[in-house]
């Protein structure tokens, strides 16, 4: 528990072994001014290259890219992983998620650029009272795997807010509540910008879950050029 790791002038990190590159398990840790290079040229499994496994950790200003699995991944599936903030980051071009929130609640991720990942660009799934305010989501479903640049997926009384959400490819839409798992319910959509995603800008859908989504809040948002 309790430890800093911090870089300092673009020092950057390069996987060098068949794993993740980083797994934090203690709690209130922070991970600072880093670059993490994913290698993905040297390798082929599918490791995410930073993992999350604790809570009250702080991830900021920090790169993480080229990797053959999610770039960051907050796991709470088999320890607890609440109360994290992802702050000020760039995920870009990892073979699935820039970020894959699974079983991770009250979490706060804000101010980063998170483009051109394989399949989305931030996934909430079976998550409660997660934060996404003020980032930027462009050009996420670089594959036809993706489901949007932002996907929930039972991840109720979640608010995004403030994001730019652009250019999801594929035809998906910028932002949809996938609900293979559970209902997406009771989320705060508001003020965010939706434009040229391939799909529709929002796409409130309940999958092969039995329930239907209920009781979202979608204020004040701009549409713009988004093909449905």
């Amino acid at each position: 528990n309790y430890i800093t790791l911090m870089g300092d002038l673009g020092a950057t990190l390069k996987r060098g072994a068949n794993d993740e590159m980083l797994r934090v398990t203690g709690d209130r840790c922070s991970i600072l001014n880093l670059r993490f290079d994913g290698n993905k040229a040297n390798f082929a499994t599918a490791n995410s290259v930073v993992i999350i496994s604790s809570d009250y950790n702080l991830i900021d200003n920090c790169e993480i890219f080229n990797g053959t699995g999610h770039g960051l991944h907050l796991d709470g599936t088999s320890l607890s992983c609440d109360f994290n903030r992802i702050h000020n980051c760039i995920l870009h071009e990892n073979d699935l998620d820039g970020l894959d929130i699974n079983t991770a609640d009250d979490c706060f991720i804000t101010s980063n650029y998170i483009y051109s990942n394989s399949i989305n660009g931030i996934t909430c799934s079976t998550s409660l009272r997660n934060r996404i305010v003020g980032n930027k989501v462009d050009s996420n479903c670089v594959t036809a795997s993706g489901v949007a640049n932002i996907s929930f997926d039972n991840g109720s009384s979640t608010i995004v807010s403030d994001n730019h959400i652009v250019s999801a490819g594929n035809g998906r839409p910028g932002l949809r509540t996938q609900d293979n798992s559970g209902n997406s319910s009771v989320c705060i959509i508001s003020n965010n910008r939706f434009v040229s995603n391939g799909g529709w800008g929002i796409h409130i859908f309940n999958g092969s879950f039995a329930g239907v989504p209920t009781a979202n809040s979608i204020i004040g948002n701009n549409f713009s050029g988004n093909t449905s």
